[in-house]
């Protein structure tokens, strides 16, 4: 039995092996590309969609089958407000974003925990 027991507790002991090294370039390599894509759609639109501030609940009129009603509307998205951009500033911001997710592909290529 005491030899049993051990036997039994090694597949848990095994379950709490800190893991390996993980790629720490993933996570900014991701943030990056959500911010290129960000960037590239605030050029092709020509604005920037901005939260209105205020309460998250508002007075919206819409219209039905039965006419004109009012309701409590919850939705944020239809409360963005678009804001003029400065377009040569925008792709300033994307040139470094991109230059920027050059620098990290060669972290990654050159890292081998990164390696797939």
């Amino acid at each position: 039995m005491r030899v049993l027991l051990p036997l039994l507790l090694l597949p848990a002991l095994a379950a709490c092996t800190p893991p390996g090294p993980t790629c720490r370039v993933g996570p900014e390599m991701r943030t990056i590309n959500q911010l290129i894509a960000e960037t590239q759609g605030n050029l092709d639109r020509g604005y920037v969609l901005v939260p209105a501030s205020g309460p998250g609940v508002d007075m919206c009129l819409h219209g039905g089958n039965w006419g004109l009603g009012l309701s409590i509307c919850t939705d944020r998205t239809a409360r963005d407000k678009p804001v003029a951009i400065d377009a040569a500033a925008e792709r300033r911001k994307l040139a470094g974003l991109k230059s920027r997710r050059i620098q990290l592909q060669r972290q990654m290529e050159s890292d081998p925990v990164c390696q797939p």
